[in-house]
Formats: C-alpha cells, sequence, structure tokens
C-alpha cells in the first residue's frame, strides 16, 4: 500500500470520481511530465556519449590523428545541433505543465463554487434525500457518529 501524509492511498484511487475536465488536465499534465522525463533521459545518454567522444577526440590529437578527430568534431557538432533541436520542439510543441496545472487549479475551484453553491444551507440533509441518492454517489463507508443520539 502506498499511504501518503494524508492517508490517501493513491494504488486504489479511481479517476471515475473525478469529472470529465480534471481527468482531462490530469491526462494532459501525467502526459506532458512523461514527454519531459523521456526527453530528459535521452539528453543524458546523448551528453554520456558525447562525453565519450570528447575523450576519443582529446586521444586523437594527443595521437596526431588529426583526421579521426575532426570525423570525431563532425559527429560532436551534429549531436549537439540534434540535442538543440530536440529541446526547442519540446518547448514549442509540447504543452506547458504550469499552464495545465493552471487550467486545473481553475476547474478546481469552479467545481467547488459549484458544488457549495448547490449544497443546501443551515440544515442537514433529511433521509428522503440519503435514499434518493445513487449508488455510484455512495462510493465509501459513511461513518456517522451515534454517541449524541445516546440517551
Amino acid at each position: 500500500m502506498n499511504n501518503d501524509a494524508y492517508g490517501v492511498d493513491f494504488d486504489s484511487f479511481s479517476n471515475s470520481d473525478l469529472t470529465k475536465e480534471v481527468s482531462h488536465y490530469l491526462s494532459q499534465l501525467s502526459t506532458a511530465t512523461s514527454n519531459k522525463m523521456s526527453l530528459i533521459k535521452m539528453q543524458v545518454i546523448k551528453v554520456d556519449e558525447n562525453d565519450n567522444n570528447y575523450k576519443r577526440m582529446r586521444s586523437c590529437f594527443n595521437h596526431g590523428d588529426i583526421e579521426e578527430a575532426d570525423r570525431i568534431l563532425a559527429m560532436l557538432e551534429e549531436s549537439n545541433h540534434q540535442a538543440l533541436l530536440d529541446l526547442q520542439n519540446e518547448i514549442s510543441d509540447g504543452p506547458n505543465a504550469s499552464q495545465i496545472i493552471g487550467y486545473l487549479a481553475e476547474q478546481l475551484k469552479k467545481e467547488k463554487m459549484e458544488t457549495s453553491s448547490n449544497a443546501p444551507r443551515g440544515r442537514s440533509p433529511g433521509l428522503g434525500n440519503l435514499r434518493n441518492r445513487s449508488a455510484s454517489a455512495n462510493r465509501g463507508p459513511v461513518n456517522i457518529d451515534i454517541s449524541k443520539y445516546d440517551a
């Protein structure tokens, strides 16, 4: 089980309790995060390859093999150019995570306002209202403190 400080079990978390809009923004955020992580991993691999190529190029210079050093330099230039293009494409094409978080926050505020404006004020719901609730709205155990009814 994967519990955090708030007692939420994320392994059993169900998106069925979320609105379509919130689920959409969370999905977008997850995709954007995955894409960014994949790009970072790819860049780490390229940097490691380039580091090895720089070492090989230095060895070529030390041994006087200028042609091989020139060939390695051309590979490094191409690799750096491709890395730059990949990063520029991600910046221009990929969804902006902070923008998605902003949309998600606005949607959650909107839903909270709608929920609070639809809630009855000043009185508790009667048993009739509880009987009319659908099974899908009653997803978890209900904890009722009956100690105040003991006489």
